[in-house]
């Protein structure tokens, strides 16, 4: 109990009020994800000269407001362990309209050049859930629509049983072409060639897919900042057999 005591006071995080701070001095993270369920989710985080600064939290006079097709939101202060940030969800979202966050000052200025575009929806066709393939060959991985000329980021995800009766995870991201179709080859997965994996037992896996975008942060964030927006989909429970 001691131990976790100390290892949890150790990670606390200093914040500072935003009046103490002046907008050149302030370093902004923002992100906006599009989710599966047709919503989506923009968080901000606001730190002291960089992006390891001291949080700052918002003051009664000032606020966070996000904007997407007309919809204009007020953000939620969120606290955990390790951080302050700022939410808020939409019910929808528009891909041809940008997400625009605003930053409201008690001395009247109002920082508002920061957007982004969501990447285009897509949707995984194949894999389905239930179906089983062979560690000797490759997983056909389909999506539409493409988004000729850019990347994807794959991450393929293995949940297997060793040996001696535990259970391994491994997660391995690749950067590949978003043209619709990659036929991936299932050897590249450290769990195929792992010899503490119980070969006479399958393996589940899970294959994710993630478009991203890098947006603009107004310039009066003086501290920089970066502003990105994300569309993923996954299919899991997929059998990966020996």
């Amino acid at each position: 109990m001691l131990i976790c005591i100390a290892l949890c006071s150790g990670c606390s995080t200093e914040s500072t009020d935003s009046e103490n701070v002046t907008t050149p001095g302030i370093f902004a993270r923002m992100n906006v994800d599009a989710l599966s369920t047709g919503s989506s989710k923009v968080t901000v985080e606001l730190n002291v000269g960089g992006s390891s600064g001291t949080n700052i939290s918002l003051t009664t006079n000032e606020r966070l407001e996000a904007t997407n097709a007309g919809v204009t939101k007020v953000m939620i202060r969120d606290t955990d362990l390790f951080d302050i940030d700022y939410e808020v969800g939409f019910d929808g979202y528009d891909t041809t309209a940008p997400f625009q966050v605003t930053l409201f000052r008690a001395t009247g200025e109002v920082i508002d050049g920061s957007s982004i575009f969501l990447p285009p929806v897509f949707d995984i066709s194949t894999p389905e859930s239930g179906q089983s393939f062979s560690a000797a060959g490759a997983l056909p991985i389909m999506w539409a629509p493409a988004d000729a000329g850019r990347a994807i980021d794959l991450t393929v995800t293995t949940r297997c049983v060793t040996n001696d009766g535990s259970t391994r995870i491994a997660s391995n991201s690749f950067s590949v072409t978003d043209d619709g179709f990659e036929n991936f080859s299932l050897s590249q997965l450290p769990a195929v060639t792992d010899g503490t994996i119980d070969r006479t037992r399958n393996c589940e896996l899970s294959v994710s897919l993630e478009r991203t975008r890098s947006g603009n942060i107004d310039p009066a964030f003086g501290a920089g900042g970066s502003m990105r927006s994300r569309q993923a989909r996954s299919v899991e429970d997929i059998v990966l057999t020996f």
